[in-house]
């Protein structure tokens, strides 16, 4: 009896853990859902940020490949041959932006990725023949 008295008022179990009252665990459960509801808050307006961030992007390749494919339709029309053989576009998949964030150490946020990153979408335009550039 006297064991149990003197065990129930000790910091730590028999073990070395500490031991903690209701109320301890309480305010500590409502510190965790707290910091866990600011990560979420977060991720959810980072990915927002960068769903505006590709959305830009997507829309310069755009602009771009309209501009390349109107030059298309007039070259062929007023030529006999036509120097673009091609036109294709990509934007980096969001696995390669994190890969290449870890790659060279840069902070993975959205302002990073437009201030660091400069290969994050591409038009390629093809040509037959190199004078024809």
């Amino acid at each position: 009896m006297e064991f149990d008295k003197i065990y129930s008022q000790k910091e730590f179990d028999c073990e070395g853990r500490k031991v903690v009252d209701d109320n301890e665990l309480m305010a500590l459960s409502i510190n965790v859902n707290d910091q866990l509801l600011d990560i979420i808050k977060n991720i959810r307006s980072d990915a927002s940020e960068y769903g505006r961030l590709m959305a830009y992007y997507r829309c310069a390749i755009m602009e771009v490949e309209t501009k390349f494919n109107v030059l298309n339709v007039e070259l062929s029309r007023g030529r006999e041959s036509n120097p673009i053989e091609t036109i294709k576009s990509r934007l980096k998949s969001p696995e390669s932006i994190v890969e290449k964030l870890q790659r060279k150490n840069i902070p993975m946020d959205v302002a990073s990725i437009e201030k660091n990153l400069f290969d994050i979408a591409g038009v390629r335009v093809i040509c037959a023949f190199q004078e024809d550039i």
